[in-house]
């Protein structure tokens, strides 16, 4: 049964999780219904969530290596903000062609820092505990993940910074940093 470190852990995890909940809430901008996509994805991060912290309280495992993950996720995540909080960005599975190509900041790096910052915190959940459906849900959020991020980039491929955006695509990874940049 829990642990007080496994109550430490999942303390910090609905921490982390609350706060990119609550600024993702007034970060992005929402065109019109929230898409069907989008609350697969807020459905699937409560549920991994519920998971973590039963698992993490029935199977612990005693280890504080989480905890610098979050910091990590929410160090990405802010900074993240930062560079896009005065561009319109709109939730994920919105179909639109987005009218800015961000490509500095965290985008110098990856595509996709949001979801590498979400992936980190579904990470670090995992690790918290001995139990293998945790990781079962990171696989989860990484798939649909990976469908968000292929959808946002056929609409980045059809907008006016195509061309722009081919470029920008084979010299930076889509999850992770390319060690070796193409130009």
């Amino acid at each position: 049964m829990g642990t007080s470190t496994s109550l430490i852990l999942i303390i910090a995890s609905l921490a982390t999780f609350a706060v990119i909940t609550g600024v993702s809430t007034f970060h992005f901008v929402r065109k019109d219904a929230v898409p069907l996509g989008a609350m697969v994805i807020s459905a699937a991060a409560v549920s991994s969530v519920a998971v973590f912290a039963w698992c993490a309280w029935m199977v612990p495992r005693d280890t504080l290596i989480p905890l610098p993950l979050y910091v990590a996720a929410l160090t990405l995540f802010f900074w993240t903000i930062q560079t896009t909080r005065k561009r319109d960005f709109v939730l994920a599975f919105t179909k639109i062609v987005p009218n800015t190509l961000s490509v500095d900041g965290p985008y110098a790096y990856v595509r996709h820092p949001f979801y590498v910052a979400y992936l980190i915190y579904h990470a670090a959940n995992a690790i918290a505990t001995t139990a293998l459906l945790p990781w079962a849900m990171f696989g989860l959020m990484l798939a649909i993940y990976v469908v968000a991020a292929r959808g946002e980039e056929q609409f980045l491929a059809q907008g006016e910074y195509k061309d722009a955006y081919g470029a920008y695509r084979r010299r930076t990874g889509m999850f992770f940093p390319k060690l070796w940049r193409r130009t």
